[in-house]
């Protein structure tokens, strides 16, 4: 008899815990983001070499501007570079940029890593790192970034990059 009690009891013990343990948790709320900085390139021809997993894309940019997204001010220029990304057989572009660039306020420089997903020409989400030695941006060292990358129209020799940091 005493057996059996503690069976039960084993199984009750169980049965609350394997219950509790399959509930989901709540989910987090959102991340919020402020804009940072608002930019448009001028972007020129690209290449193409074909592989196995897709379409390599090389994209050339003769520079650009940052402007202060809530001031509207130029904050820095970035350089002409040229960059690779992956358009997948199904479709999907893997941008893979760097912009290296120049703050305006006090000539130091910074390297901006983006990489992400999207549609080629259209539109692309990215996670952004970046690395400055500037005293009034090096806060963005730490933060995390993310941009969207488009393109004005499918036509257009120009991209505009929006950059925002989560609050």
């Amino acid at each position: 008899m005493r057996a059996s009690a503690i069976v039960s009891s084993v199984f009750a013990v169980l049965a609350t815990v394997l219950s509790t343990a399959a509930q989901a948790p709540a989910p987090s709320a959102p991340p919020g983001f402020e804009t940072l900085f608002v930019g448009s390139f001028d972007v020129g021809p690209y290449a193409t070499i074909e592989g196995g997993l897709g379409t390599r894309v090389r994209v050339t940019s003769n520079g650009g501007t940052f402007y202060n997204a809530s001031t509207g001010s130029k904050v820095a220029t970035a350089f002409a570079t040229a960059d690779y990304g992956r358009l997948s057989t199904t479709g999907t572009f893997f941008p893979d940029v760097i912009f290296p660039l120049q703050w305006t306020v006090d000539d130091k420089f910074a390297y901006l890593h983006a990489t992400g997903v999207g549609s080629f020409v259209t539109y692309d989400l990215v996670y952004i790192h970046l690395e400055t030695d500037s005293e009034k941006y090096k806060a963005l060292n730490d933060r995390f970034l993310i941009g969207n990358i488009s393109a004005t129209s499918e036509s257009s020799s120009s991209i505009v990059v929006t950059i925002f940091a989560a609050t």
